[in-house]
């Protein structure tokens, strides 16, 4: 399997993850929360792997997005969907006074954003042309 392909299966797991979690009679927010983050993170990332783009170690949202707007305007439209999560990225894992950690109802908020990143980049990956002029399937 294309490595590009590999990092969309893991968000869309992370996404199936996260829904499970949130919408679960007792949601567990700030797990959720980290597999919405992880979910949009690895879109973005899968989605430069597609058009060979290299990417750092880096787990701002933000600066991701910038990178595939580099490559395609039409992502900065996803930038008022990645700013409201780009604050739970892996440090949210552990409790800090810093972290704000939103209602279940928020939260759900989040979850819709990374589901309309991931569908983004899916659309945008089954439209685009490889190199060698063969249509890319998911």
């Amino acid at each position: 399997m294309q490595e590009h392909k590999v990092w969309i299966k893991l968000a869309e797991e992370h996404l199936q993850s996260s829904t499970i979690i949130l919408e679960a009679e007792e949601p567990i927010v700030p797990t959720g929360l980290y597999h919405a983050f992880s979910c949009i993170e690895m879109s973005l990332k899968g989605y430069l792997l597609f058009r060979y783009r290299s990417f750092g170690k880096s787990w701002d949202l933000i600066k991701t997005l910038e990178a595939c707007s580099i490559v395609d305007r039409d992502f900065e439209t996803l930038r008022k969907a990645v700013t409201p999560v780009n604050a739970f990225d892996q440090s949210s894992c552990y409790p800090t006074s810093r972290v704000h950690i939103p209602k279940p109802t928020e939260a759900q908020k989040h979850l819709r954003c990374a589901a309309r990143v991931l569908k983004f980049v899916k659309k945008k990956a089954k439209r685009a042309v490889d190199i060698t002029e063969r249509r890319i399937a998911f």
